[in-house]
């Protein structure tokens, strides 16, 4: 309903009226039946986490630990400025510095998948921060 966190899918009340639990403080970006999808931004030509980025990180930690049947896949992404392999190589970094902040909870290898795209898949033509991000997605199996 109205005041569901995810209105389009179907979920439960426990889960504010998402499929899954919610990372609290983060925004949702995309929802089906079975996951769930948070954004963190990087700066420019970086991959070093930025100080928002570590509550949203922590949230899903916590609903992994929670649920040891759920599993993440990490994308990393670059915005389209400098050349294409830097661009992979940061996409790259970004992802890793992702994947190994769940790794240091202990959050089982098996269950985080990670990729990178440089600047092959762009969220804004115009606002290029946007696109300097790594985007994690929780599974239900």
């Amino acid at each position: 309903d109205k005041d569901d966190k995810c209105p389009a899918v179907k979920g439960t009340a426990e889960n504010t009226g998402c499929p899954l639990p919610v990372a609290e403080g983060a925004e949702i970006i995309n929802v089906s039946s079975d996951s769930m999808t948070y954004r963190i931004n990087f700066d420019f030509d970086r991959s070093n986490l930025l100080p928002e980025a570590f509550a949203v990180l922590k949230n899903i930690v916590e609903i992994l630990k929670a649920d040891k049947t759920l599993s993440i896949n990490i994308t990393g992404h670059a915005d389209n400025l400098g050349t294409d392999a830097g661009n992979k190589q940061v996409s790259a970094d970004r992802a890793k510095i992702a994947k190994d902040y769940f790794l240091s909870y202990n959050i089982a290898p098996a269950r985080v998948k990670s990729s990178f795209y440089g600047a092959s898949r762009p969220i804004d033509n115009t606002q290029q921060w946007r696109n300097r991000r790594v985007e994690i997605t929780i599974i239900k199996k």
